[in-house]
């Protein structure tokens, strides 16, 4: 069941505010978050760091001056959380990381935030790659089928599976396996032995 999403209610104007202000958080250079960048191939993520205080700071101390998350005890720091999504152009994932008493959003929780992110992206374009691969496996089965019980002209089903051999490659990228290579060579050298018996 394809999943929906509902209006939040707010004017497209204000909601384009907030994501160019998410957008420099991460990527302008002086961004809480500018050190959890990426760039993964024309896409980014935006963002926003955040910390929630878990403790009472008296007048003595903001006097003296407040202490270091780094020098409190673990129990004592700050919760750490960061907001994003991805791509800033297109968004199509969000994610939300919080971690207990990691001190600053920037230094805690970004960081995670633009792993799971990145990844995500990542597998996305792998599973892209693979249903174009089995697509291409697909097609070369039918042409074997086909060349098989109609006894079509085997030099001209020699050339389309060559050709197809030609250009997948390029449109897969690193998912080109070694299997899809064998198979797409199987499917030629069949093929060729099909023309050799209709000729004779």
């Amino acid at each position: 069941e394809k999943e929906t999403t509902k209006p939040v209610g707010i004017e497209r104007k204000y909601l384009n505010v907030v994501r160019e202000g998410m957008d420099k958080v991460v990527n302008e250079q002086g961004g809480t978050a500018y050190g959890s960048r990426f760039y993964y191939r024309g896409q980014m993520m935006a963002g926003k760091t955040a910390s929630t205080q878990v403790r009472r700071i008296s007048l003595k101390e903001r006097e003296e001056g407040v202490k270091k998350q780094e020098d409190l005890p673990w129990q004592y720091r700050d919760h750490a959380m960061f907001v994003a999504f991805a791509p800033t152009d297109k968004p199509r994932y969000a994610v939300a990381v919080v971690v207990e008493h990691g001190g600053g959003g920037s230094r805690a929780a970004a960081p995670i935030a633009s792993k799971m992110l990145r990844e995500v992206l990542r597998l996305e374009d792998e599973d892209k790659a693979a249903a174009e691969q089995q697509a291409t496996v697909e097609r070369l089965k039918r042409a074997k089928q086909k060349a098989s019980q109609n006894g079509a002209d085997g030099e001209t089903r020699k050339k389309d599976a060559a050709s197809v051999l030609m250009i997948e490659p390029a449109a897969l990228g690193s998912a080109m396996t070694v299997q899809y290579a064998s198979n797409v060579f199987q499917m030629v050298a069949h093929v060729s032995k099909t023309h050799q018996k209709t000729s004779v």
